[in-house]
């Protein structure tokens, strides 16, 4: 319960801090269902305010305070928090809405007209787009559980992924059953973290309040992943105007980039047995090193969870950087345009003096 309540909060406070970043704009070509830019968005800002937070707190907690359970007074003041900010701002927004209640007589009406046209601008598309993002919810909610899952307290991973798991399970219960402050390897005595782990922290910390690992786990990267694939989404559909590209990109996002299917079926396709090689393999396409790790290909994503975070945020911050893109091009080219129409004048004028002169 207390895992869904963090996981709630979360999701709110980066809706509320995400605002200023995703607000509404009008972008050339196409009108922008803001819903799958404010989702993730929401998601990834507020994952990663509230949790660095509660890490901070409970470092402090453990190294400068001493105490055994630092999770306890880092959830306390993270979430406690949170339900502070979030109050404000309601409580802001009521008065600013009560101070125009007067002059707004249907307030209902024109606050539900806003949503939709905020955020969604084409209802059209918009019934076309919840279709495709609803089929990779379910297609990536049974690709997480089918490699991880927990049944009658086992816990069970894939022959992919296993290899990776056991430290990352590790470093996850490091935090839910132990008290890992300052943060060390726990495969690796003595070591400082040189590689990720607030990924990992996430999910030990759900699991700390209350959550079933598995589930912790699968929930985050679901929603890592989702929003990572809606952002992806939007950039292509912000670039191009058309929702097929934007699509097409999503196809392609599954598939390696590379032509090492095409080898491989030409291959098998001169020596006659294509149909069968396919039918009975059981290992990753591919000609390079290491091919059996799955690293080229979209295992990597059921393997290395916390990527798909990383190229939401990415993701995020080269979307809102295409506003000042596209800010930059249209004052070069009215800087442009203002030259070329002053080249234009001084001709002119050059042309009128010359006939009256002559």
């Amino acid at each position: 319960m207390l895992g869904m309540i963090y996981l709630f909060l979360a999701v709110m406070l980066g809706y509320e801090g995400s605002k200023i970043l995703t607000e509404k704009n009008n972008h050339a070509g196409y009108a922008a269902n803001r819903i799958w830019l404010i989702l993730p968005a929401s998601f990834g800002v507020g994952m990663l305010v509230l949790t660095w937070i509660v890490y901070i707190v409970s470092w402090f907690a453990s190294v400068v305070g001493g105490i055994k359970n630092p999770l306890l007074y880092g959830n306390a003041a993270g979430m406690i928090g949170s339900v502070i900010i979030l109050l404000l701002m309601f409580i802001r927004k009521y008065k600013n809405e009560s101070k125009n209640k007067s002059q707004n007589k249907d307030k209902n009406d024109r606050i539900q007209m806003k949503f939709w046209n905020d955020w969604i601008a084409d209802k059209k598309r918009f019934r076309k787009e919840a279709v495709v993002f609803a089929f990779l919810l379910a297609f990536i909610t049974y690709m997480m559980f089918y490699v991880f899952y927990m049944k009658d307290g086992i816990l069970y991973s894939g022959v992919t992924v296993y290899g990776d798991y056991a430290p990352h399970t590790a470093m996850m219960r490091s935090f839910s059953a132990g008290n890992n402050f300052p943060t060390q390897y726990p495969h690796y005595g003595g070591a400082d973290v040189k590689y990720h782990f607030m990924f990992q922290f996430l999910a030990g910390n759900l699991e700390y309040l209350g959550m079933r690992l598995d589930f912790a786990y699968n929930i985050v990267s679901i929603g890592a992943l989702l929003g990572f694939l809606m952002l992806l989404y939007e950039l292509a559909l912000r670039i191009t105007g058309k929702m097929c590209c934007g699509v097409l990109t999503l196809v392609f996002f599954f598939f390696r980039s590379g032509n090492a299917f095409f080898r491989f079926v030409w291959e098998h396709i001169q020596s006659g047995d294509l149909l069968s090689t396919l039918s009975e393999n059981e290992s990753f396409i591919g000609y390079t090193t290491n091919e059996n790790w799955g690293l080229w290909n979209f295992n990597v994503y059921l393997n290395q969870r916390h990527l798909a975070f990383g190229l939401l945020m990415v993701t995020l911050a080269l979307y809102l950087f295409m506003d000042w893109l596209e800010a930059g091009m249209r004052m070069r080219n009215e800087e442009l345009s203002g030259y070329v129409d002053g080249c234009f004048q001084k001709k002119r004028g050059r042309a009128e003096i010359w006939n009256r002169r002559y």
